[in-house]
Parts: structure tokens; sequence; C-alpha cells
């Protein structure tokens, strides 16, 4: 009877699993800036990224970002919300379909419309993209959702974003009624305030504890990139995208990649950001293995 190595089964029952978080923006055209998402650029971003689910952020070419991934990765799937608020950003999941099947699919809007009155999907912010899914090898189902809060750092962007995490917290409350124990939360959550550690950074904090969940990416010193309000040809890190997960998931701390990995989070001269911060994003992909 021929003996298998133990290299060798390890090899091909892997049962852990990597998370990531990528606001890749305005795919595949940012008018503001007048850029051309670099498709080259942005699979090579990917594919080191190496993660088994990725929640995304910013797609405006529904069915061009559907058909970029099935074309360009043979692993991958994709499900996109149908809703992508007033600027048509749609959000969702990228999924290795090898490890993972999805059951189930929906989108609540209840951090979208605070004015019941307006009920469209193209007015407001995005709502939240929630997945059901089954991890083949483990059978473990867990819930992921995928969020996009409102940018900006005024009083009033603020006071509507700490209202949509309240409202997320709801979300999550009623599905641990329902049973579900397993959650993961993925996104740009737009915190500007939270590597400044003030009352809105403790704030969102307190708000990821009540909810029962770690900070994978508590740690960070940036997600993302911006021009600091000071037209001084500096551009400053932020800490605006983080992995959320209940306890049953952790394993490690997240890490960030692309620019924000090669310039170590520092302030670092618009013309030195390269090729990922001006033809992708101003977002960094975020990757962490869980169990």
């Amino acid at each position: 009877m021929k003996v298998l190595s133990f290299s060798f089964l390890f090899a091909t029952v892997s049962l852990a699993a990597t998370l990531g978080s990528y606001n890749i923006r305005n795919f595949d055209y940012d008018e503001r800036e007048h850029i051309t998402t670099n498709m080259n650029v942005l699979q090579k971003t990917i594919s080191n990224m190496d993660a088994d689910l990725i929640a995304v952020q910013e797609i405006r070419e529904k069915h061009k970002f559907k058909s970029f991934i099935e074309n360009r990765f043979n692993q991958y799937n994709v499900i996109l919300s149908e809703c992508g608020g007033f600027n048509d950003q749609h959000l969702g999941f990228i999924f290795n379909q090898r490890k993972f099947k999805l059951l189930k699919f929906w989108e609540d809007m209840r951090v979208v419309h605070f004015n019941q009155s307006r009920t469209s999907c193209r007015y407001g912010s995005r709502p939240l993209a929630i997945a059901k899914f089954l991890n083949k090898e483990t059978k473990k189902e867990f819930i992921a959702i995928s969020v996009h809060l409102k940018s900006g750092g005024s009083p009033q962007s603020i006071d509507k974003r700490f209202k949509q995490l309240e409202a997320l917290k709801d979300v999550v409350r009623e599905l641990k009624r329902s049973g579900e124990r397993s959650i993961i939360i993925m996104g740009d959550f737009n915190s500007t305030e939270y590597n400044q550690n003030n009352k809105y950074s403790e704030r969102f904090k307190r708000i990821v504890k009540d909810m029962d969940l770690l900070d994978l990416s508590e740690r960070l010193d940036c997600t993302s990139y911006w021009w600091g309000g000071v037209q001084d040809g500096m551009n400053h890190p932020s800490v605006l995208d983080h992995i959320l997960v209940t306890e049953d998931f952790y394993q490690a701390r997240s890490k960030v990649l692309s620019h924000c990995e090669r310039l170590r989070c520092s302030i670092t001269e618009e013309y030195s950001m390269g090729i990922t911060y001006e033809e992708v994003s101003d977002h960094c992909p975020q990757v962490a293995p869980i169990k």
C-alpha cells in the first residue's frame, strides 16, 4: 500500500484561508482624475494579495469588472451589489470558488437612507453587501459583509458615518439573534479620524467592541493616502479600511500591500507614490490570514 507523506497531505488539504479588502478607485475610470484603471497592474496587485475572499468597493462598471476577474483568474468568482449610491459605486466580493460556496447574497439599505422618503438605489451612500458562504473544506458557514461608509472629515460626514456604524451594529445583532455566530466585516469604513487618537477614534473602537468583533487592522499605520488638506505636494497616510472578525476566525493581524507597504506609510512626495497609486487606487489592498 502506498503511504502518503505528511508534507503531501499538508499541501493538498489546507484548511487556512486569507481575507482581503480593496477599494479599487472608481473602476474602471476615475472621472475626478481622468484616469483609466491600469488592468495589468490591478491583476498583479490582486494576484499578490493571494486571498480567498476579497471585499471590494467603488466598482462602477460591474459587468466589465466581472469579466476582468473571470477572464484573468481561474479560481475567482464575483458577486456585486445592485445599488451603488449617488456615485454608482458598487461593492461586494471576489471569492475563491474552489474554497467557498456562495449560499445567499443580499443588500441592506439601513446605512443608506436616513430620510425614509428617499429610497432610490442612486441616492445617498452605498448599501451593505451581505453574503453567506460555506467553506467547502471545513463545512463552516459564515456571514461576510462588505462596507463603504460615508466619506469625508466634516462634522456632517462624521455624524452620518456613526449613524451608519450604529445601523451596522443593529445588523450584526440581528444576525447573531438568528443564529449566525461567524461574521466577517471588511471594507472602506472611511474612518478619517481613526489614527488621530481622539474621541472619534475611541468611539469607533467602542462600536467594534460592542459588536464583539476583533479589528485585525487596529495596528496598521495606514491603508490609504490622500493630499492631506494642504497643497504642499505631499501625500499623507490614513487608516480608512478595516477587517473585522468574530473571535473564531482570529489567527493574526492584517498587513497592507502595494504602495502603503513600499512607502512604509510615511508622508511622501506626490511624484513618488508610484503606479499602483496613480493608476489603480489611493487605497492599498489589505490581507489577513484566518482560521
